[in-house]
């Protein structure tokens, strides 16, 4: 939780979410001029999303810094990605294995970094529409959007 009052510095290392957090800020600003019913919009749970960044062996391997690595990477089926217990320490367990780090550059490697790094990296989620909670999640997105820009969904 953030408090606001007449002067708030935010402060942190590079990586961490300053920029992230000014463009919430900004956007969240924005929604304050909408009508309500045009304020609710589809959140992402924290979960879901990395459990949604396991499917791409390739992508993983160039996230983690070693996109020619030949260790093998345990990345569960694409049908079950959903029901993982624990998708970010699966995540972060296979950015560290792809490094093929050992010793003290293992232990120097920061994992959620690289999964952000991933995030950036991944372009086509296309294989994921198979997931129930994606598919939902996509729909709801597209049409929030659509209710938060109409001139764009009429020219679509």
């Amino acid at each position: 939780m953030i408090y606001f009052g007449p002067f708030t510095c935010v402060a942190g290392a590079n990586g961490v979410g300053k920029s992230n957090l000014f463009d919430a800020i900004v956007f969240l600003k924005s929604l304050m001029e909408l009508p309500i019913a045009d304020k609710a919009i589809p959140i992402v749970p924290v979960r879901m999303q990395e459990a949604w960044l396991l499917f791409d062996e390739s992508a993983i391997r160039l996230a983690a810094g070693n996109p020619n690595g030949n260790v093998a990477l345990s990345i569960p089926p694409l049908a079950r990605l959903e029901s993982l217990p624990n998708p970010k320490a699966l995540l972060h367990d296979l950015l560290v294995t792809a490094t093929e780090y050992k010793g003290r550059p293992r232990k120097g490697f920061n994992p959620s970094r690289a999964a952000a790094r991933l995030g950036e990296i991944l372009d086509d989620f296309s294989p994921l529409r198979a997931l129930p909670a994606f598919e939902d999640t996509e729909r709801r997105i597209v049409q929030a959007l659509a209710q938060l820009f109409p001139e764009i969904a009429r020219k679509a």
